[in-house]
């Protein structure tokens, strides 16, 4: 016959849970909040609203969840510990790991808009060079006047968002860097984790590529369409920007099938036959070996962005500097969106270094807020970025619109439309450009052919990774600069 009555071990620890369970209750309501993740890079959840309507339809309890899930007590420290746990209980015969991502909740659009792709595997980098910057303190001046022929079209949205800090590196000449790539080296018997449609193999996080046929249509559709509506003697070119999940990815994963190619030549071959095709794709493939996409980020780097530079001159027909020519320069300790996404402790330990090469020529830049005809100072690179944001070195991040003049009188002109890939390329066109005018597909809201007739813009480049090239969005919104149809997303 059992005994009557509970043990007095079972009782003081039950006591023992109820007293720690009070206390984490008592410290999550008593200690304040933070309202935005440094190691995360994004908003966290806010309390929710009491009302009846989200009561009913479960949005109430959904909130409460984030919420408690975003400021419960040593969060960070646990969710680290989480991921060396699974990472040491066991891993299957072929290496294989599977982790949970990081929950990036309350993303703001500008965080998503570059991931918007209407591929099998979407994703989505929490917000960092994406956002529409704060301009660096020293670049905040009085409007300063551009080209009178600057219509008021031109009414690109600007909301503050983040700011590139400083390096202290001083300017050394160029000397290739090699870093062996994990494609030279892949070995089925080397494990991988698989955060969230991220692979995380050989200290480096690759994004998992699935574009079709389909989702490339919209955006071969448009670019035709600016063929046949632009004034006949403006020249357009198509750079379609590999973001590495073919250079990366371990065979294991990929089965040997290049989609980005796939993708990239399927574009092409929809392409009008009088679009300038500049293929970047074969300028990096050849490189994988080098320094050529960050191992912690998305984006690719100052070298790989020069490599496609090269690919845009021989397009172009004029001679790429070589890079002997330009100033190498360095920003180390970089951590970028996709550890960010993944809080990956092979990423941590395996920094990226941002190079950026500057070209030997003088340049003056303006970036245009919302309703202004007058350009406000900025510059070519952002040198006091570090930490999270050194990406922000190039152009100071992502702007509505800017407009970059060299010392470089060829009267040459050319606007860019870009995602932030276009960042680290677009500074090499100073020294074939007089005037380089840089739009940012997610902020501008202008009309491209009143900039082009009012500016005497000769050439258009499309610069896209392929993640957006697939996307339906990015296509709306080049269909809108078309006829200043678009509104700040």
């Amino acid at each position: 016959m059992r005994p009557i009555g509970t043990p007095i071990s079972q009782r003081l620890n039950a006591a023992t849970f109820c007293i720690a369970l009070g206390i984490v209750g008592i410290l999550f309501l008593a200690l304040p909040k933070a309202h935005f993740s440094e190691e995360e890079k994004r908003e966290l959840a806010a309390l929710p609203a009491l009302e009846w309507g989200s009561l009913m339809s479960g949005k109430l309890a959904k909130g409460l969840d984030d919420y408690v899930a975003d400021n419960f007590i040593f969060r960070l420290q646990v969710t680290h510990w989480a991921h060396v746990i699974r990472k040491f209980r066991g891993q299957p015969e072929d290496g294989i790991e599977l982790f949970a991502a990081t929950s990036n909740k309350n993303t703001t659009p500008s965080g998503t808009d570059e991931n918007r792709a209407t591929n099998s595997v979407q994703l989505s980098p929490p917000q960092q060079a994406d956002a529409v910057p704060t301009p660096p303190a020293s670049s905040r001046q009085e409007g300063a006047p551009l080209s009178q022929e600057l219509k008021p079209a031109l009414s690109p949205a600007m909301t503050p968002a983040i700011q590139a800090p400083q390096t202290t590196q001083a300017e050394q000449p160029h000397t290739t860097t090699s870093t062996a790539s994990a494609s030279s080296e892949q070995s089925d018997n080397t494990p991988y984790q698989n955060i969230e449609s991220l692979i995380v193999y050989k200290n480096r996080a690759i994004q998992v590529f699935g574009g079709s046929a389909k989702s490339i249509a919209p955006f071969i559709a448009i670019a035709n369409r600016y063929h046949q509506e632009l004034a006949p003697d403006v020249r357009i070119y198509c750079m379609a920007i590999p973001a590495g999940s073919d250079f990366f990815l371990p065979r294991k994963v990929n089965k040997g099938i290049m989609r980005e190619k796939e993708s990239i030549d399927q574009l092409h071959a929809g392409l009008n036959p009088g679009i300038v095709k500049v293929r970047a794709y074969e300028a990096l493939s050849g490189k994988t070996d080098e320094y050529i996409q960050f191992r912690t980020d998305h984006h690719w780097t100052g070298l790989g962005a020069y490599y496609a530079y090269t690919a845009f001159a021989e397009a172009a027909g004029v001679s790429a500097l070589p890079l002997s020519s330009l100033v190498k320069k360095e920003i180390p300790n970089f951590l970028g969106t996709l550890y960010y996404k993944t809080l990956s402790k092979d990423l941590a330990s395996h920094p990226d270094t941002v190079e950026y090469f500057k070209v030997p020529f003088k340049t003056d830049a303006l970036y245009f807020p919302k309703g202004m005809t007058h350009g406000l100072p900025t510059k070519l690179y952002a040198e006091n970025a570090k930490g999270g944001n050194s990406y922000g070195v190039f152009l100071g991040s992502d702007f509505p619109l800017m407009k970059v003049v060299s010392e470089n009188k060829t009267g040459k002109k050319i606007v860019v439309i870009k995602d932030s890939y276009g960042n680290a390329f677009v500074p090499y066109l100073s020294s074939h450009y007089e005037e380089v005018y840089i739009i940012d597909y997610r902020y501008f809201q202008g009309n491209i052919k009143t900039l082009i007739k009012n500016n005497g813009i000769q050439e258009v480049l499309f610069a896209h990774n392929t993640f957006m090239l697939n996307s339906q969005y990015t296509a709306s919104r080049a269909r809108g600069f078309l006829d200043g149809s678009n509104s700040a997303p």
